[in-house]
């Protein structure tokens, strides 16, 4: 019997909860996002392809490459043949200071092949 009373006592305290809210509650609006093409600004006295990071002073260009090869074998010539891939990634960031321009500089490379690959350059 005194389960009955307190799960009765408890309904009854969320529903006086509920009446008590007002029915016309707005739910708060939520402003639009802007696209990554608005937050993303030239900077172009850095030169071409910079672009200044949302919300702060730093400019930043990122560039790469990828590259892949397959090599057929050549039996008159006995070479080998396989595949080869490489891929470079560099992202340069430029602030101004009070000392002048701070720059900094990362470049990855990664590179995988089989064995036998033959380049001819």
């Amino acid at each position: 019997m005194i389960a009955r009373v307190s799960i009765c006592a408890i309904a009854a305290s969320f529903g006086l909860m509920a009446a008590a809210m007002p029915a016309s509650a707005e739910t708060p609006r939520r402003t639009p996002r802007p696209s990554p093409a608005e937050l993303m600004l030239p900077c172009p006295e850095y030169g071409p392809g910079f672009v200044r990071a949302p919300g702060g002073a730093t400019c930043v260009r990122v560039g790469g490459q990828i590259r892949g090869e397959a090599v057929m074998r050549d039996r008159r010539s006995r070479l080998d043949g396989g595949l080869n891939a490489q891929a470079r990634m560099t992202v340069d960031s430029r602030t101004e200071t009070g000392l002048g321009t701070f720059r900094a500089v990362m470049s990855l490379k990664g590179q995988t092949g089989s064995p036998g690959t033959f380049t001819q350059r």
